[in-house]
């Protein structure tokens, strides 16, 4: 870049001199995904942003602490659509999969998804309010025809959200072995990322 359209660019966008700075409103989603901190293929929050969450929830703890719980969910046997029926279909579960935890993308709790087929939610509640959360979401990915396994662990006293994250980790990974999907599932994934690509 020359020196004289740089310039014109630090007068057009950073005026300081005349503090004429105008506030511009960034769509999230338009965003490259590491600068928004979204997951490219399901526009939920990336691990990298879920981390930091947690790692923030940790630390305001003290005399006002709050009741903090996670939830994680493995989606079971997507290697085996993606093998079968190509990534589209595999991209059609994970869109599934985001649109059920949609709502706890909103507030204070945050969902995320932290790997290929692994999706966790920074819940701020107690116990019995992330118990119920966690059965209400499994009924709800059931719903959607996403076969899932959920598991779930609030931050203890002595503890952290980080240790919590394990925790639930751990009780996915007891789960039920991955179910391969049905036929007729994986038609509607397919259907579900065909109608989201032309919605956009």
């Amino acid at each position: 870049m020359s020196q004289a359209s740089g310039s014109a660019a630090s007068t057009n966008l950073f005026d300081v001199r005349d503090a004429a700075i105008t506030p511009v409103d960034f769509e999230p989603a338009l965003m490259i995904p590491w600068q928004s901190g979204l997951d490219p293929v399901t526009g939920l929050a990336d691990r990298p942003w879920f981390l930091r969450a947690v790692a923030i929830s940790d630390g305001q703890r003290g005399s006002d602490s709050i009741d903090v719980g996670i939830i994680a969910i493995r989606v079971n046997g997507l290697r085996r659509v993606i093998d079968r029926d190509g990534r589209p279909a595999g991209d059609g579960f994970l869109l599934l999969t985001a649109e059920v935890l949609y709502d706890w993308s909103r507030g204070d709790d945050l969902a995320a998804r932290l790997g290929p087929d692994s999706f966790a939610i920074l819940a701020h509640t107690d116990g019995a309010g992330l118990s119920a959360a966690a059965a209400r979401l499994r009924v709800k990915l059931g719903d959607a025809g996403v076969p899932a396994t959920v598991g779930f662990a609030m931050r203890t006293p002595q503890g952290s959200a980080s240790s919590a994250l394990r925790v639930a980790n751990r009780e996915v990974g007891k789960g039920s072995p991955p179910a391969t999907p049905a036929e007729e599932i994986a038609s509607r994934a397919i259907a579900g990322v065909r109608t989201a690509i032309a919605a956009h």
